[in-house]
């Protein structure tokens, strides 16, 4: 049986700045697989929503994915040739000389998937909750988000175990705990940002002296932003 092949042309610069932009998207967002699509004009380099896009020529797969490491190495050994020829042939990729494992796929229509519209190019742990509340395994699966999105899960389990050591002497537990979580991403509802964290502190510190006033941690951080838009319009 012949083994099916596709081949296209890049430039090598644009392909080496592309695979950079994806091997720095891959330290941060820890997702295990790259996807590769061709739209007759560019080569689109996909991780997780950090997107790079190289002009090519020639024909492509409906998608081929490789994985962190492959990608990163590749990023490092990238051969000398101008343009650079990629060509995928059966399991392997290879770019002139240098080849390396892949997988690539064939749709009878152009994929599609809601996974890719909702992961920003940073995601924190919500962003990644909201995915798992919003799409099916299969969608999150063709994306090439799946381990981006257990691992998020992995660490809800984290930060609620932990959070229910204050509040078990109630009976809250960590599963009660992550069920409101998974609320909040379902609605897609919260008021603060993970990178908010300084922030949150101190919200943490004053609803404590005013909590039994009534003041919510939402209307203390709603007084905040006010008065930091204030500010910014009014500087003295």
């Amino acid at each position: 049986m012949s083994v099916q092949t596709w081949e296209l042309l890049v430039d090598r610069n644009e392909f080496r700045k592309a695979l950079r932009i994806a091997a720095q998207g891959a330290k941060t967002v820890e997702s295990d697989t790259a996807i590769l699509t061709f739209d007759q004009d560019n080569l689109r380099v996909d991780l997780s929503g950090n997107i790079a896009v190289v002009s090519a020529t020639g024909d492509w797969p409906s998608e081929v994915r490789l994985q962190r490491e492959t990608l990163k190495h590749l990023a490092k050994s990238l051969p000398e040739q101008d343009p650079l020829p990629l060509k995928i042939e059966g399991e392997r990729m290879l770019v002139a000389r240098f080849s390396i494992p892949c997988e690539w796929r064939l749709y009878s229509r152009p994929a599609t998937s809601p996974v890719r519209d909702l992961i920003p190019a940073n995601p924190d742990l919500f962003d990644l909750l909201v995915v798992a509340a919003s799409c099916s395994q299969e969608e999150i699966d063709d994306a090439g988000a799946a381990t981006l999105v257990s691992n998020a899960q992995r660490k809800l389990d984290q930060i609620c175990q932990k959070a229910a050591g204050f509040l078990g002497i109630y009976g809250v537990s960590a599963l009660d705990l992550r069920r409101l979580c998974e609320q909040h991403a379902s609605d897609g509802t919260r008021q603060f940002l993970e990178s908010e964290s300084k922030a949150i502190g101190q919200v943490a510190n004053a609803w404590s002296l005013l909590a039994f006033m009534g003041v919510e941690p939402g209307e203390l951080k709603n007084l905040m932003d006010s008065s930091l838009r204030n500010a910014w319009k009014n500087p003295k």
